[in-house]
């Protein structure tokens, strides 16, 4: 049986996705395509555009036949915990045999010798980055300039892992050279704009620039770039008040900024950041600004903002801790399937290596205290997406444990 595993964000679906899902099944045979998906918070630190749960539906639709929660501790992390994470949960079903994932640069020999290098424990290796970090690079630059100094064989561009997807995908492919997996990574070229590229370009728009079209009150601009029921939903959303960013979460993270003064517990945040946070503090206005006025040569904008979301939530150091305590997938909480895709449930209730479960209510008494701990944090991070749609909408959504899946939602 062949099962292609993909990680995702879907914020939102847009043409690149669907391309991607129609790869798998038309040109890899797919019999299944399993998903890995983020909940309600994505790995660039904000709260997803629309709900987890209208994101996965949209997927079922347009060519994924099961969809898995990937916890909000991963989901919300760095490029290296996120991937590990998602491929531990395509494992942990016991069916997936491929991974596939979208690229800037189609070549999967460059990706396994980046990921190779990437995974040296020499200590010349992290000097050099630690050299370059001194002089004012960025981790991700430093890593690039180490990386060029010391390959061998397959010739990386200069810019390869400037390049998110890239960057990624080194991490999946890092991942799997583990003895444990038994995944085979497939790279499909990106054909649509760069991933953060704010243009919109006919059909091939990026997500982020889909998003900040919606923002900006653009949805025309960005029609061609998504299928209609994808733009049907964002503005039907924006009618109503219930697209998110990052300023909705301004208030909760203001209030927990004077709730302290030491933030460096947090995951990604350290002392140095914890020392600029409270320095700065007295100049929050909303969370979007304060990001910018903490970014600097060494510290990235999206490193910021995973950690001001990471206090906004609450999840610490500790917690990741917890995650790989657990292999990185302590269980796999379905969010969809499709018709077809029930069949899935039945491979997976036979070879599943980790407890499986549709509600938090029924995946509670199967999961030990560790375990537990860490779904805890997922049903808090969504209870804060559902207040956060309140108050900006005034209306009243269901919780974690009143919402129910039904098939006929996706077959119609």
């Amino acid at each position: 049986m062949s099962v292609i595993g993909v990680i995702a964000e879907f914020n939102p679906l847009h043409n690149g996705h669907i391309e991607l899902l129609n790869h798998a099944r038309t040109n890899l045979q797919a019999e299944y395509v399993v998903v890995v998906m983020s909940g309600d918070f994505t790995q660039r630190g904000n709260p997803a555009m629309i709900s987890k749960y209208d994101r996965a539906k949209l997927a079922l639709k347009h060519g994924a036949d099961l969809i898995i929660e990937l916890p909000v501790i991963a989901s919300t992390s760095s490029a290296e915990t996120f991937a590990k994470s998602g491929i531990a949960h395509l494992n942990a079903t016991g069916i997936v045999t491929h991974l596939l994932f979208g690229c800037e640069d189609a070549n999967m020999e460059m990706f396994r010798t980046a990921a190779n290098l990437a995974s040296s424990d020499s200590m010349d290796y992290h000097k050099t980055i630690n050299a370059f970090v001194k002089q004012g690079d960025s981790y991700a630059v430093a890593r690039q300039k180490a990386i060029q100094m010391q390959q061998k064989g397959v010739e990386l561009p200069p810019d390869f892992l400037s390049k998110p997807n890239n960057i990624l995908g080194v991490e999946y492919v890092k991942a799997l050279a583990s003895d444990v997996y038994d995944i085979e990574p497939v790279c499909y070229p990106r054909t649509s704009s760069a991933h953060d590229s704010k243009k919109l370009g006919g059909a091939a728009a990026s997500g982020s620039a889909i998003r900040n079209a919606m923002e900006t009150n653009q949805a025309q601009a960005a029609q061609p770039s998504i299928p209609d029921d994808v733009m049907k939903l964002l503005r039907f959303n924006a009618q109503f008040r219930t697209l998110l960013r990052s300023s909705d979460i301004s208030q909760l993270l203001h209030y927990k900024l004077i709730s302290s003064d030491d933030f460096s517990e947090y995951l990604d945040c350290n002392e140095d950041i914890s020392n600029k946070i409270n320095k700065m503090k007295d100049r929050f206005v909303e969370f979007e600004n304060f990001c910018s006025l903490l970014k600097s040569k060494d510290l990235t904008y999206a490193r910021i903002s995973r950690v001001l979301l990471h206090i906004a939530l609450g999840i610490t150091a500790e917690d990741r801790d917890n995650l790989e305590f657990c292999n990185f997938a302590p269980y796999l909480r379905i969010l969809g399937f499709s018709k077809a895709g029930t069949a899935l449930l039945t491979h997976i209730k036979n070879s599943a290596r980790v407890p499986f479960f549709l509600s938090p209510q029924g995946g509670m008494p199967q999961l030990n205290t560790v375990e537990q701990s860490i779904l805890k944090k997922d049903v808090y991070a969504s209870d804060v997406y559902r207040t956060l749609l309140t108050s900006k909408s005034g209306r009243v959504f269901p919780t974690e444990f009143t919402r129910k899946f039904e098939l006929k939602d996706i077959n119609g």
